[in-house]
């Protein structure tokens, strides 16, 4: 038994990290958002930069996604914002008690919504 080297191990964890990587950019954004919402560090940060490269956006108050629809009808570079169409993703989770329906996960879409640049990640 020939015991591996740093180095030998080391290019193991890249290769590993790599298909991890890998994996992710094959994730749709539900998976991507539950991974984000409940997964460990780590892979909550690969999801993150996979639902970024969708052109999704962190919105650091309202803590969930917010991806633009289309152009926006307004964009002030002097005051740091835009307005215009926008879809969001809804992660809260709402069980109605009388009948066990329930609301939320999912994408919601809002128009002339008001985007700061400085909210945003």
């Amino acid at each position: 038994f020939k015991q591996k080297t740093a180095y030998e191990i080391s290019l193991g964890l890249v290769g590993s990290e790599m298909c991890i990587r890998d994996s992710f950019k094959r994730l749709d954004s539900d998976a991507l958002f539950f991974t984000f919402y409940y997964g460990r560090d780590r892979l909550k940060l690969l999801a993150a930069n996979e639902l970024h490269a969708s052109s999704w956006r962190f919105h650091k108050i309202l803590g969930t996604w917010f991806a633009r629809l289309d152009r926006p009808k307004i964009i002030n570079e002097k005051e740091e914002f835009e307005t215009g169409s926008v879809i969001y993703f809804d992660n809260n989770i709402v069980v109605n008690p009388s009948d066990s329906s329930s609301s939320g996960w999912c994408q919601r879409s809002k128009s002339d919504f008001t985007s700061r640049y400085a909210d945003f990640l």
